[in-house]
């Protein structure tokens, strides 16, 4: 469930949905993550080879391994004296000296892998105690394992003799003899290799199902549905455009149906001309939202219908978005305004604008029945004097008795006050807002901007397209069909817009 600052819950239909929509994703990591703990399981990890040497703690002089036919007499209190002390015997196994001792003594090992190549155990033995409880044991298997099964019987067997030297001098209690030598083995340790496989797949799977989660909970975090765009900004979603969900469309049905959703759009905008908003202010809060493209694509809608359309770059970047063009030695808008602010103490009314000088800031294109005009790439923060609302309401409605429609694409908020100026010389508005950039928290704020404007809102463009499509095409410029009213009819124009994105 959400609200206008994003959800609140999730409910069990609606982490199947989120799980369901990402299966591809979760599956993906899952077999790879059980892939690569298969590959090191089987082919990776070498063979592992285990040798052990046995240690007997005796009573005193007796020796039990020289002469197996004495019976070690025993009392009650040498019983629960051994099975006190076979706990430290193996603390004294397990210590730095006797470890540092056998590494010394191998020369080809240092402590630390020792340690992780040697253990000591006490084990139960049948004939290790007259009661012959397996919990009563004077044994101690001093174990190694390791990859190389011709060193393996050497390293048990020195760290045996290491570990009775180091007893003996430190815990003189009884007697430790080796009771048995290591020897090398022959085969390997069976390993548990279905242990990492299934830990590989639990831990891709875990890993998979977070990331989701993970994504799910940042983009709560944006705005991106038409609930949003609505309960959030108070502005409603003219279109949606979207990449077309079924993958397997080719690439020419994918363009028409964005072209549809144009259609569309150029019906929405005819209805408003017919109360006279014929010039249209398309804006966005950040020039990574396809105001562009869509302002671009609007204009090529409107003039494939056979309408009349001026497109204006009016982005203000030093790189005319229309440069393509070759304007030649056309004029721009900014030397219009230029020559209205001269005019402003003269008797000579701002409104006798040169017919001629404003054409000359006009380009036609291959498309017949669309022209382009651009305020120009300069820095215009030496202009402010001259960018004025009043000055451009001049042009437009000059222009506005020449083009059935006007489409300005007008800065970005990131130019709030270029924005406010040219947008409140244009009778409306249209707002481009791009999926998953904008963020829920400034909601708020992004509202107060739009607020800001100098026309009427007409509402929202939510883009959700990953890669914008042009109805415009530089390479392949025909148009090959246009739908009219349900009815499929060969298009006039024989070429698109000729514009650089």
């Amino acid at each position: 469930m959400e609200n206008a600052n994003g959800p609140e819950y999730l409910s069990l239909i609606d982490i199947i949905k989120m799980l369901k929509k990402r299966i591809w994703f979760i599956l993906l990591i899952t077999i790879l993550c059980t892939g690569i703990m298969t590959i090191k399981a089987l082919i990776l990890s070498k063979p592992m080879y285990e040798a052990h040497s046995t240690a007997i703690i005796v009573k005193g002089d007796t020796s039990i391994v020289q002469d197996s036919k004495i019976e070690p007499q025993y009392t009650q209190n040498d019983i629960l004296l051994y099975e006190k002390i076979i706990d430290t015997y193996v603390q004294i196994a397990q210590s730095n000296l006797v470890i540092d001792r056998t590494a010394e003594e191998l020369g080809d090992y240092s402590s630390l892998q020792l340690k992780k190549i040697i253990t000591a155990i006490p084990i139960s033995s049948s004939k290790s105690s007259s009661t012959g409880n397996a919990d009563n044991t004077q044994i101690i298997q001093l174990n190694a394992v390791s990859s190389n099964k011709d060193e393996v019987a050497k390293i048990a067997n020195v760290y045996c003799k290491n570990f009775i030297e180091q007893s003996i001098k430190i815990l003189p209690v009884g007697k430790i003899e080796v009771l048995d030598q290591a020897e090398t083995p022959i085969t390997p340790i069976v390993t548990n290799n279905s242990k990492d496989i299934v830990v590989g797949f639990l831990f891709g799977l875990m890993l998979s199902v977070s990331i989701v989660f993970f994504r799910n909970y940042t983009d709560s975090l944006k705005i991106r549905n038409e609930k949003q765009v609505k309960d959030i900004l108070n502005i409603p979603v003219v279109i949606t455009i979207e990449n077309q969900g079924d993958k397997k469309m080719k690439k020419n049905n994918k363009r028409d149906y964005v072209i549809e959703k144009y259609r569309l759009l150029r019906n929405f905008v005819e209805n408003y001309n017919k109360i006279g908003f014929s010039c249209i202010s398309v804006t966005s809060n950040s020039d990574a939202e396809g105001k562009e493209t869509i302002a671009k694509n609007l204009a090529m809608s409107l003039a494939v219908y056979g309408k009349k359309t001026l497109f204006v770059d009016c982005t203000l970047s030093r790189i005319s978005k229309i440069q393509s063009f070759d304007l030649g030695t056309a004029r721009e808008l900014i030397d219009i305004l230029k020559d209205i602010d001269k005019l402003k103490d003269q008797q000579v009314s701002k409104e006798k604008i040169s017919e001629i000088s404003l054409r000359s800031c006009i380009k036609r294109t291959s498309c017949e029945y669309l022209s382009v005009a651009s305020i120009g790439n300069y820095n215009l923060d030496g202009y402010n004097f001259i960018v004025k609302t009043e000055y451009l309401k001049i042009i437009m409605e000059f222009l506005k008795k020449k083009f059935d429609y006007i489409i300005i694409d007008t800065p970005s908020f990131s130019n709030l006050s270029y924005t406010q100026v040219i947008t409140g010389a244009a009778d409306a508005c249209l707002f481009v807002l791009k999926e998953g950039i904008n963020e829920v928290t400034k909601g708020e704020m992004l509202k107060d901007k739009i607020n800001t404007i100098g026309c009427r809102m007409l509402g929202c463009i939510l883009n959700k397209e990953k890669d914008p499509t042009k109805i415009f095409d530089n390479k392949n410029s025909s148009f090959a069909s246009t739908k009219i009213h349900g009815r499929k009819e060969k298009s006039k124009i024989e070429k698109s817009i000729n514009i650089e994105a």
